[in-house]
């Protein structure tokens, strides 16, 4: 299993070099809270997502300049029902078909997210992918692939940052 706090210590390093901003880490869940999620959304949640989440229950950053609090990079669980409906809503009148498979928990705290894109028959497809509020254009003739990328990184890939 990773080593997922050194992941978010050096993932926060690199990004958060010199602006200020103080990492924040929750306690991880239990394999039964992971468990229970994934079936609250539909999903069975990957061995990589179960070990993350059992580690480390999201983390972000925080500052005396922050007054909303905490912006989460990876969102703590309780927060992925509300993270994920909020997310698809944003092209979910266009583009229903894709917005229903899309599984974010990822927030780069700008519009744009990253997660999980499932099959029509709900099987998670191999890597991350990232929508990108800035591509979409509120057209539902606009091909998903414009503003809903599918990568080949897994999260630990995602993290590792140098």
């Amino acid at each position: 299993m990773p080593d997922w706090s050194r992941f978010a210590y050096g993932y926060h390093a690199v990004a958060h070099a010199d602006d200020g901003y103080q990492l924040v880490m929750q306690p991880g869940v239990s394999a039964e809270d992971v468990v229970g999620m994934g079936e609250r959304l539909g999903i069975s949640l990957p061995d990589e997502f179960r070990d993350l989440y059992m580690t480390l229950n999201g983390f972000g950053v925080t500052s005396d300049n922050s007054p909303e609090g905490t912006y989460w990079l990876c969102r703590p669980l309780d927060h992925l029902p509300d993270f994920i409906r909020i997310m698809r809503k944003g092209f979910s009148p266009t583009h229903p078909h894709i917005a229903s498979r899309f599984f974010p928990f990822i927030d780069f705290a700008n519009g744009d997210s990253m997660g999980y894109l499932t099959e029509t028959g709900g099987v998670i497809l191999p890597g991350l992918a990232c929508f990108e509020h800035e591509l979409y254009k509120y057209d539902d003739g606009q091909d998903p692939s414009e503003f809903l990328s599918l990568t080949s990184l897994t999260i630990e890939e995602f993290l590792s940052v140098e």
